[in-house]
């Protein structure tokens, strides 16, 4: 068994992609899985304050921070890390899940909130549900409600034991 098993959560800006990773993540918990996350942004980002030690070190010109204490570590880079060595620091996790990172071959879980999306979005590789909160049908691929986190953690796990 490869570790971690990765899943994706996948679908247009706004489409609730982190309402239900949080949703997912809290479910695989309770199920007893360690679980860690990985999001895609498509802009910029700055997660680090102005004017804390590690936002000075790296407007210094460190292409790297990090920080750590007895609770939690961060680690800042200067660069995009390919989503495969960031999984690399994740091997100590059961699961995984990525929210966006569309192209990737992950089993998905694809989020269409209109016709209009399902159109595009069942084009993707790999898809194992679709959550929506429109009547649309999917050849082969179970369709769910947005909000049935039950029946779309079944099919995420069910994919994860496929994964095994």
């Amino acid at each position: 068994m490869t570790k971690p098993l990765v899943v994706q959560v996948v679908g247009y800006k706004n489409s609730g992609k982190t309402t239900l990773v949080a949703k997912l993540v809290s479910r695989l918990k309770q199920s007893g899985f360690r679980v860690g996350t990985l999001k895609h942004c498509s802009d910029d980002f700055e997660m680090d304050q102005e004017g804390t030690d590690t936002w000075k070190h790296r407007q210094a010109g460190a292409e790297a921070a990090a920080i750590v204490s007895k609770e939690k570590t961060a680690f800042l880079e200067n660069r995009e890390v390919p989503v495969e060595q960031l999984l690399g620091r994740m091997s100590n996790l059961d699961v995984v899940v990525l929210e966006g990172f569309k192209q990737r071959a992950y089993p998905k879980v694809v989020i269409a909130r209109s016709l209009t999306d399902w159109e595009e979005l069942r084009k993707l590789d790999n898809i194992a549900a679709v959550a929506s909160t429109v009547g649309l049908q999917a050849d082969n691929v179970p369709v769910f409600s947005l909000d049935d986190i039950e029946n779309i953690y079944k099919t995420v796990l069910n994919q994860l034991q496929q994964s095994e």
